[in-house]
């Protein structure tokens, strides 16, 4: 793990907007963490330069904590999606099919270089890389990066 994240994917048969937000005022309510962020990938969906890939349809909750007796921070990434989703379903079916230990390794080398280089652009790029594009190593991303 490159830094403390843990990522959820909640699937809904419908994408709710208020229910998101209830469980956002409900993890306010807790006190137990330090900054909250909300995305709206339904209305204002976000493509991603020259791919076709996009976020998933559906809403982002990020919390960020810094538990006490630590000093990094955790983010938590949580993704409210439709359980029928494309989206939904491509990237599971793409994970099951596809990740195997040379593929975690290059992953994480990946996102280290990504850190290293202090590069903007989401993971999503990497998992795209390796796990569709066939991407084997950090030379060959690099080439791939290069007309994002």
């Amino acid at each position: 793990m490159m830094r403390g994240d843990i990522d959820f994917h909640i699937f809904m048969e419908k994408v709710d907007k208020e229910k998101v937000i209830d469980a956002l005022n409900k993890l306010i309510g807790q006190g137990y963490f330090q900054a909250y962020m909300f995305d709206d990938f339904v209305k204002y969906s976000r493509l991603i330069k020259n791919s076709n890939d996009q976020f998933p349809y559906g809403y982002y909750l990020g919390l960020i904590v810094i538990p006490k007796g630590y000093d990094k921070r955790w983010k938590i990434d949580i993704w409210f999606i439709e359980k029928d989703s494309l989206s939904g379903k491509k990237y599971y079916q793409l994970l099951k099919n596809n990740l195997n230990e040379e593929n975690k390794k290059l992953i994480l080398e990946l996102k280290d270089y990504k850190i290293k280089n202090k590069l903007d652009f989401p993971s999503t790029i990497i998992y795209d890389a390796v796990l569709v594009k066939g991407i084997k190593n950090i030379n060959g991303f690099i080439e791939y990066i290069k007309d994002l």
